[in-house]
């Protein structure tokens, strides 16, 4: 008599990729680091202490400038009297914002030429090498043979 077994789990790609990444504490230490530059730049307005553009004004307005840190601004002030800690906290929300624009703009100039030469097309207007052309038999990038 057979006994029936039940058969694995298919894993998934997403559930291999976690199961490695847990594996390599720096690279959940990175995650970890990633992921909390990502909130604070989501939250910042919530987070930040003080608008960041906002400057002192009254009449000892002298007095507010590089201010050391202290408990009111733990990272002190600037040249113009400006908390630093809040302008870090939204300067990350251009740092990310520039950070994954590259990335994006990245992959589609990377992947167009690939694209126009799998699909049977030219990489650029007006060239005639195409993937089958024996002039791009030599070449590793057809695009540029």
């Amino acid at each position: 008599m057979a006994t029936a077994t039940a058969s694995p789990k298919p894993r998934t790609f997403f559930s291999l990729f976690w199961r490695r990444l847990r594996r390599h504490k720096m690279a959940m230490a990175s995650l970890v680091v990633i992921v909390l530059l990502v909130l604070m730049a989501l939250f910042a307005p919530w987070i930040a202490p003080y608008d960041p553009t906002a400057q002192p004004t009254g009449e000892d307005v002298g007095a507010y400038y590089f201010l050391p840190p202290s408990p009111e601004h733990p990272l002190g002030t600037d040249d113009l009297g400006r908390d630093v800690l809040s302008r870090i906290i939204y300067g990350s929300r251009i740092s990310l914002l520039v950070g994954f624009a590259v990335a994006l703009s990245s992959v589609i100039i990377g992947t167009t030429p690939w694209a126009r030469t799998t699909w049977g097309g030219t990489c650029f207007p007006g060239s005639s090498t195409a993937p089958g052309s024996p002039s791009s038999w030599g070449s590793p990038w057809p695009c540029l043979a």
